[in-house]
């Protein structure tokens, strides 16, 4: 280490059972949803020794990756016929997963949480854009509850809206996520 230079420390972070991703749409028809079965998430943070997670939350240029994925195999909509137009239309033979990549974050505290605006790129169906999304995070003693919700267009991301029953139903182009995550720490690395 460089005199001088401050000491950090690795703190990983990954899913806990019960998180939950949505996306939800409106149609010709009605409203619908999809939940996913399956996420991915990775959160790696270097931080001060001994430094609470408030702390860290709140810390510039403390986030090495903060990676969520979400394989489009485990997007569920109860709808057999939807979820195979959905798979389709997202290009999931090709580009199995959606690929949300977080690299840099503002924070303000609250009173028993923090409110975040993450930056960073947002991949589906082979097309990255930027993204800025907001959070709220709730900490707790070795995690974190993130939620939020943010809106999109599927034509944003070169993503036909799925069409059924020979057109009778129509996808809107705009869907919201929305994400409820628990985080666990992982035990320091030796």
């Amino acid at each position: 280490m460089i005199s001088g230079e401050p000491q950090t420390v690795r703190r990983a972070f990954a899913l806990a059972p019960g998180s939950r991703l949505s996306l939800e749409g409106n149609s010709t028809l009605h409203r619908w949803s999809a939940e996913a079965t399956r996420l991915v998430a990775r959160v790696d943070l270097a931080a001060a020794p001994g430094a609470g997670l408030r702390e860290i939350a709140l810390a510039p240029g403390v986030a090495r990756e903060i990676e969520l994925r979400v394989p489009f195999s485990g997007l569920k909509s109860g709808e057999g016929q939807l979820d195979e137009k959905l798979m389709a239309a997202v290009k999931a033979d090709r580009f199995p997963e959606a690929v949300l990549r977080i690299t840099g974050y503002d924070g303000r505290a609250e009173e028993h949480a923090l409110s975040l605006v993450l930056q960073g790129s947002l991949s589906v169906a082979g097309v990255e854009k930027a993204v800025e999304v907001a959070a709220r995070v709730v900490l707790s003693s070795g995690g974190a509850r993130v939620t939020g919700e943010h809106s999109l267009k599927m034509t944003d991301f070169g993503v036909k809206p799925p069409v059924l029953l020979f057109g009778a139903l129509r996808a809107a182009d705009a869907v919201v996520v929305r994400w409820d995550l628990k985080l666990v720490e992982e035990p320091p690395e030796c």
